[in-house]
């Protein structure tokens, strides 16, 4: 394990969390990093933004140039800077250092599929699967799950994490872990329009229809 930081940053108690929580990755992804992996502590959300790109409320990111960077806000500023309970933090920053992982597995892979995991990996039980349906409805409209250009931030906007989230866990109850992380391993290539043969191929398993079923799933609002 090689994960750099600040140890004065984190409590004692939060330090031993993050260690137990990386080692659950470990084994939940079934390897072991050998890059070094660094988090470092953002003071303030103008620091953030100019991190970002863009004025931004995110709580947590991966460098863009540096899979294996994290920039999360410092304990003592979280919840001022953002919309986030501090019981919420190590989740967070836990869900931050799974995406270090599945760089690892595949660098583009879809992004439904990499927000999936993560927050799966954090958590088996993190969502419901009650959102709003003109979500949903966006995404089905968009062809968000085999369309490789979709805008990540729309997405998130229309609950991606939670779809992600509940789309992943479906597929590994249904077709297994195995089979999901050969979905993952796929390469994104913004030159093809449309992935559902693709999957299909892939799960053995019409991923269109997987979808249709998905979608009986949800409790919509």
């Amino acid at each position: 394990m090689n994960i750099s930081y600040n140890k004065k940053s984190l409590s004692t108690k939060q330090s031993k969390t993050l260690m137990l929580n990386f080692r659950s990755l470990e084994k939940f992804f079934n390897f072991k990093l050998t890059e070094k992996i660094t988090i470092k502590f953002i003071k303030s959300r103008k620091r953030m933004s100019k991190l970002w790109g863009d004025d931004t409320d995110v709580s947590a990111m991966v460098h863009n140039n540096d899979p294996f960077t994290i920039y999360i806000y410092h304990p003592d500023v979280f919840e001022n800077n953002t919309t986030k309970k501090m019981t919420e933090y190590l989740p967070i920053l836990t869900h931050e250092l799974a995406h270090t992982f599945v760089t690892k597995i595949n660098p583009r892979c879809f992004s439904w599929m990499n927000e999936g995991i993560c927050e799966y990996s954090v958590d088996k039980k993190m969502y419901g699967n009650n959102f709003p349906k003109k979500n949903w409805d966006w995404c089905v409209k968009n062809n968000v799950f085999t369309n490789p250009n979709i805008d990540w931030l729309q997405f998130i906007q229309h609950d991606g994490y939670e779809i992600s989230f509940n789309l992943t866990k479906y597929i590994i109850e249904k077709l297994g872990k195995k089979t999901f992380f050969h979905l993952l391993s796929i390469y994104r290539d913004d030159s093809i329009t449309n992935y559902n043969k693709i999957f299909s191929k892939t799960i053995e398993y019409d991923f269109s229809k997987l979808l249709e079923d998905f979608g009986k799933t949800l409790r919509l609002k």
